[in-house]
């Protein structure tokens, strides 16, 4: 019985495994920009604490930072993309190199086991401009939209194991069309 228990169990377990993962649009989310470090490693920076993106990335890490540090990074973005009409007439979009921003400061403020740290950031956003005689004329021939995020966060050293941090994200959105 105790088998049959057990076996039940790894079925279970294996049957909600495979399950599909629910999938979450995000089309304008601009991967990277917090911190050119973390988007080295797959936007995997959650786990290091390092440098003041951890503001963004990890609050609760924080505390390992000293002094007064300041983070200025930028994201070089290209949105070209071409169509081709089932006719054959190919538009293309208007070359657009965008500059996506983040300013991240933390501060120990002379405290042993408290840093303070402000955020700023464009999480999401980008700009398009296709030709007036474009396949896109009757919808949009140019779009923009810009998210901003200004992140307030305080990470707090509870002991030499124990790290907790809170943040906050206030956004600020701009669509034009």
């Amino acid at each position: 019985m105790k088998n049959a228990t057990c076996h039940t169990l790894i079925l279970a377990a294996a049957f909600l495994a495979a399950l599909p993962a629910g999938a979450h649009a995000n089309g304008y989310k601009i991967l990277g920009m917090q911190s050119a470090r973390a988007a080295g490693m797959g936007d995997a920076g959650a786990a290091t604490a390092d440098a003041p993106s951890a503001v963004a990335l990890n609050p609760a890490g924080l505390p390992q930072l000293k002094g007064t540090q300041i983070s200025v990074e930028a994201t070089t973005c290209n949105s070209y993309t071409r169509h081709t009409a089932p006719s054959g007439h190919t538009t293309r979009m208007e070359e657009n190199w965008q500059v996506v921003p983040a300013v991240f400061a933390t501060a120990d403020a002379g405290l042993k086991d408290a840093v303070f740290g402000l955020g700023f950031s464009v999480p999401n956003g980008l700009s398009s401009e296709w030709a007036d005689d474009g396949f896109a004329r009757y919808v949009a021939t140019y779009s923009r939209l810009q998210v901003t995020d200004i992140s307030p966060a305080v990470g707090l050293r509870l002991s030499d194991d124990l790290l907790i941090g809170v943040g906050l994200d206030l956004y600020a959105s701009e669509a034009r069309r």
